[in-house]
């Protein structure tokens, strides 16, 4: 096995630059083989899926996040496993504390290819060596000033301002991004999540409210159905307003889109205290203790860099601490690293 493949530290942007090679070399051999057998044609085709790394990457220098983004999705589409475009995908989101993406795209990618064993190490450096605020602010407003205005930075540079406590430029940026996008729901999640930390619990309920009315115009957004944050932050409204039993039905359905998520599962045992029902309560909050112990082992594992250099027994022990939160895609990928990396023990002894 590749040992380098294993060595991807947090502070790496890139991928190891012979595996980088390797994939350039692929790509040209089968540019090669699609012109002999079909013609210019198929060439052209190829070429034009092709330039979009390359459109992205300057729309990246240009600042242009936005527009990068769709070049990369884009390219992977036609190129699902194109490394180098998945890890400026996976930068560009870490740049954007959008975690819940990065989680996405590595998770899709891994279903399809489950022996992608540093897209599995990135997946875990991206859950627990997150972005830093003050760090990251200094990026954005790089890309700010290249390209002022785009929604998803000036949502980013809101969201830097709320968490070191800048509560009146994070209200100004916060605004400017949803009047560029009304009917993102990502969007009207972070900025409802803001105003309930700043106790507006009603402006919070009137932007989830208004979801339904501005994605009329939007019929692409409007076919979305309503996701596991959009729940949890439903539960934290109704509580406030003292319905407990629509804030408990709330963060159910929360659990049911997302079995494994620590803050939901608090919460439930939380609100069966609320509701009377002690014995039900005292078994969720039980194993929500249970699943909050494992969290902070698999993150002394990423922080101490285990799973950079793993044995065997930490692939297997990752894998298991990830069946426990429900996370079975990357639970399966680090399985098989344990599995391959067991079969190669008798050689090393030799």
């Amino acid at each position: 096995m590749n040992e380098e493949l294993l060595k991807t530290g947090s502070s790496s942007r890139r991928r190891p630059k012979a595996r980088i090679a390797l994939s350039v070399l692929l790509g040209l051999l089968l540019i090669g083989i699609l012109w002999h057998i079909g013609g210019a044609r198929h060439f052209s085709e190829t070429d034009k899926s092709a330039n979009k790394l390359t459109l992205a990457k300057k729309h990246l220098s240009e600042g242009q996040l936005d527009l990068a983004e769709q070049s990369l999705l884009a390219h992977l589409q036609r190129h699902p496993q194109s490394n180098e475009a998945l890890e400026e995908l996976r930068w560009l989101y870490f740049n954007q504390f959008r975690t819940r993406d990065i989680e996405v795209v590595l998770e899709n990618h891994l279903a399809q290819f489950p022996d992608d064993f540093g897209v599995a190490i990135e997946l875990l450096n991206c859950e627990f060596r997150k972005q830093l605020p003050r760090e990251g602010m200094g990026y954005l407003l790089e890309m700010n000033q290249k390209h002022p205005g785009q929604p998803t930075v000036q949502l980013a540079l809101g969201f830097c301002h709320w968490q070191i406590g800048e509560v009146g430029a994070a209200r100004e940026l916060f605004d400017k991004a949803l009047a560029q996008r009304p009917d993102h729901r990502e969007t009207r999640y972070t900025i409802a999540d803001f105003f309930l930390d700043n106790g507006e619990t009603e402006a919070a309920a009137e932007l989830l409210n208004g979801i339904a009315d501005v994605t009329k115009n939007f019929p692409s957004r409007a076919e979305q159905p309503v996701n596991d944050r959009e729940w949890f932050l439903r539960s934290l409204i109704a509580e406030r307003q003292g319905s407990i039993d629509v804030a408990y039905q709330s963060i159910e359905q929360a659990i049911a889109l997302r079995p494994g998520e620590l803050p939901y599962l608090h919460r439930e045992g939380l609100l069966l205290q609320r509701l009377k029902r002690q014995n039900e309560a005292s078994i969720k909050l039980q194993r929500a203790n249970v699943l909050e112990g494992f969290q902070t082992e698999l993150s002394e594992i990423v922080l101490r860099g285990q799973h950079t250099e793993p044995t065997p027994e930490i692939c297997e022990r990752i894998a298991k601490l990830l069946h426990e939160f429900s996370r079975e895609i990357p639970s399966h990928t680090w399985h098989l690293l344990g599995l391959r990396l067991a079969s190669t023990l008798p050689e090393r002894r030799q």
